[in-house]
C-alpha cells in the first residue's frame, strides 16, 4: 500500500503533464483563436443537446410507417388524427419524444428525439404495436372490410434514418410538406 501510494504522487508526472498540457493549449490559441471561444463541441449555439448525468447526446431518427397493403385509410380525417393522437399519448409516457409528425395518404412520418438506451428497433416496435392495437379497438367495423384475414394496420417494414448526414431543418421541412 505504501509502494502504490508513493508512486501515485510522483509530482514530476503530473508537473510533465501539466506543463505539456498547458503548451498545447497556448499554441493552439494563437493559432486559431477563434476555435477557443467556442471550444466546446457540446455548444448549444450549434445544436440542443440533451444531458441527464453524465451524458450529453442529440438522437434523432426519421420514421416512416407505411399502411398495409398502401391502403389509403390515412387520407381519412377521422383515423390520420386518431393515429397522430395515439403516437403522441404514447410518446408522453415513453422515453422518446415525437417533434413533428405528419400523415399521407398511406403514410405516417415522424422525427423522434430519443435518449442513448432506446433503439430505434424499439421505439417502431412499440408504437407499431399500440397504435394497431387502438386502431382497431376504435376503427374495426372500417378496417375489417380492408384487413379480413388478421388483425393488422401497418406494413411488416419501416424506414428509419438519423438525421445527421442532412440538417434538422430539411428533414422537418419535409416532413410539414407530407399531405
Amino acid at each position: 500500500m505504501g509502494r502504490t501510494r508513493a508512486f501515485c504522487q510522483r509530482p514530476y508526472v503530473d508537473g510533465l503533464r501539466d506543463t505539456h498540457d498547458n503548451r498545447r493549449k497556448e499554441s493552439r490559441a494563437k493559432a486559431h483563436p477563434e476555435t477557443i471561444k467556442n471550444a466546446s463541441p457540446f455548444s448549444e449555439e450549434i445544436m440542443p443537446y440533451r444531458s441527464d448525468g453524465r451524458r450529453k447526446y442529440s438522437i434523432k431518427f426519421h420514421i416512416i410507417f407505411v399502411v398495409k397493403y398502401r391502403k389509403k385509410l390515412l387520407a381519412r380525417e377521422d383515423i390520420g388524427c386518431f393515429v397522430k393522437q395515439s403516437v403522441e399519448k404514447i410518446a408522453e409516457t415513453s422515453d422518446f419524444s415525437i417533434e413533428v409528425m405528419e400523415v399521407d395518404k398511406d403514410q405516417l412520418h415522424m422525427l423522434v428525439s430519443t435518449t442513448p438506451m432506446i433503439s430505434a428497433f424499439q421505439i417502431v416496435r412499440k408504437l407499431k404495436q399500440q397504435t394497431t392495437f387502438e386502431v382497431w379497438k376504435n376503427y374495426g367495423d372500417i378496417l375489417s372490410k380492408h384487413f379480413w384475414k388478421e388483425k393488422t394496420f401497418w406494413t411488416d417494414g419501416y424506414f428509419v434514418s438519423s438525421i445527421g448526414e442532412v440538417s434538422e431543418a430539411t428533414v422537418r421541412k419535409y416532413i410539414e410538406e407530407q399531405g
